[in-house]
């Protein structure tokens, strides 16, 4: 069974606080501070660090093991299924009452992550749930990536190149929409930690000379920047561009997120320390239902009445309030119902 690492439950926190400020730049106008709301534009990296994050702690918990494929997937389906259904039905009835019709081919399309697939269908329903059909697929195919790498000797890194050329040919129409929001496209970071996870097994005692955490940082930091100076126009992003693309799809999981990550585990610091406080240990867990709600009908009501910083507490809070009382209710029902 893998260690518990609170300063990665932290990081999920920072992540999804990245994403929230993606989509609602808290500097209202790009005229008064140009380069700080540049940098909230590029916050889109905290995907890249979701995915990454995926990779690495489904490697260190499953990889040493002999998977038991029905409890493996039902610990995914409870984990991530429950809280996605009841939001996304509940848009799609909101919807339904503002507009007095119910797509349910499109409804149908989304609950099984299908919508994920297709460029005009990415941003339906939940529209940054397209993430889950990419994690989702990492999620099915996980078992079969340890048995290639372990038993079929394949190096972790002429994976992706697989799933880029098959992502090369079956949206051979659209390089960008597979390169952005798909497996194929993204296949990189989730190997990226994967990588990671089993360079410590093998290194458990490996200790640096120089601090990795604020290596990773710097390097963050740095990545950031490039976007940012990358950055082609208003309204658009860094990764818009194919150099853009490498640095979010690259150089942010091998340059900054593999030595962030080296350092949250193996080092003492005020940033593990932060990340390991009870509040950020709740916000890190609650942060998936805070993925799922920051974009939409509870942004929208709030935002009616409040600023940005008010809205990020609000929605935070109704967060901890989901994951508390409905989130673990049911993923543990139905951890019961399918596991007997």
């Amino acid at each position: 069974m893998k260690e518990y690492y609170p300063s990665l439950t932290g990081i999920r926190f920072i992540a999804a606080s990245m994403v929230f400020f993606h989509h609602f730049n808290p500097v209202s106008t790009r005229t008064s501070f140009p380069f700080l709301y540049d940098c909230f534009t590029e916050m889109h990296i905290g995907v890249t660090l979701f995915f990454f994050l995926s990779g690495f702690l489904i490697a260190d918990r499953y990889y040493d093991q002999k998977i038991n494929w029905k409890i493996y997937f039902i610990n995914r389906f409870a984990r991530i299924y429950p809280s996605f259904f009841i939001l996304t039905t509940f848009t799609f009835l909101y919807i339904c009452y503002k507009t007095n019709t119910f797509n349910i081919k499109l409804y149908l399309l989304n609950i099984t992550f299908i919508k994920g697939f297709f460029n005009n269908l990415k941003f339906t329903g939940i529209a940054q749930t397209w993430s889950l059909t990419v994690e989702e697929f990492f999620y099915l195919l996980a078992p079969f990536f340890f048995i290639f790498i372990k038993k079929k000797g394949f190096s972790i890194y002429f994976l992706p190149i697989i799933f880029m050329i098959l992502g090369l040919i079956f949206y051979r129409n659209d390089i960008n929409f597979m390169l952005d929001f798909t497996f194929f496209g993204r296949s990189f970071e989730f190997f990226s930690g994967i990588y990671l996870a089993l360079f410590l097994k093998k290194n458990d005692k490996v200790s640096f000379t120089i601090n990795m955490t604020y290596i990773g940082i710097l390097f963050t930091s740095i990545g950031l920047l490039g976007l940012v100076y990358l950055k082609p126009g208003e309204g658009l992003y860094g990764n818009d561009l194919l150099l853009g693309k490498i640095i979010n799809t690259i150089f942010f999981p091998l340059f900054a997120f593999t030595p962030l990550f080296i350092g949250l585990i193996k080092e003492k610091t005020i940033i593990r320390n932060f990340l390991s406080t009870q509040i950020v240990q709740i916000l890190g867990k609650s942060s998936y239902a805070f993925y799922l709600i920051h974009l939409g009908l509870f942004y929208d009501f709030f935002h009616k009445y409040f600023n940005y910083w008010t809205v990020f507490i609000l929605i935070n809070f109704i967060s901890i309030l989901f994951y508390s009382k409905i989130e673990i209710l049911f993923h543990n029902l139905i951890k019961r119902i399918l596991s007997t």
